[in-house]
């Protein structure tokens, strides 16, 4: 009769040995999983198709529009909550610096740890945005008092 002791291996070891080796698969397996996803969500950015968890634009619904205004004082800012404006996440509209100074504006997303990108926006000039973000943070860029308009869906 063949048994494992009689070849001198142990079966407790193998089978911590072999409970060890699928439970790195099943991490590995999760993490191609992640991967599939996020490659799913940017294919969905690239062709226009928005992800399950973000509730899609409804042309049904007036934009959310308001005037961002940002004394001229060294470091002042002010952020608006245009998801909590709005009721879902913000998917498009435009940002136009409706005064005569520089602005700086930044996207912010709540689930997205790192932050967003800073944008500087002259006077006269606009941002058309078509990504996803919660939040906007309009700061002065050292040139006096700053006016943006906001146009959100």
């Amino acid at each position: 009769m063949f048994s494992l002791k009689s070849l001198g291996l142990d079966p407790e070891a193998l089978q911590q040995q072999a409970q060890a080796a699928f439970e790195a698969l099943r991490c590995e397996l999760e993490g191609i999983k992640q991967e599939l996803a996020a490659l799913r969500v940017m294919q969905g950015f690239e062709y226009g198709q928005v992800p399950a968890d973000v509730t899609p634009h409804d042309p049904r619904v007036l934009p959310f529009v308001t005037v961002v205004e940002v004394p001229g004082t060294p470091g002042s800012s002010e952020r608006v909550n245009l998801a909590a404006a709005l009721g879902k996440t913000v998917t498009r509209g435009h940002i136009t610096n409706v005064g005569s100074a520089k602005a700086i504006v930044r996207f912010i997303q709540d689930t997205v740890v790192e932050r967003g990108v800073d944008y500087l926006l002259l006077p006269g000039t606009t941002i058309d945005f078509s990504w996803f973000f919660d939040e906007l943070e309009v700061r002065e860029a050292g040139a006096g008092e700053v006016e943006v308009q906001v146009l959100a869906q």
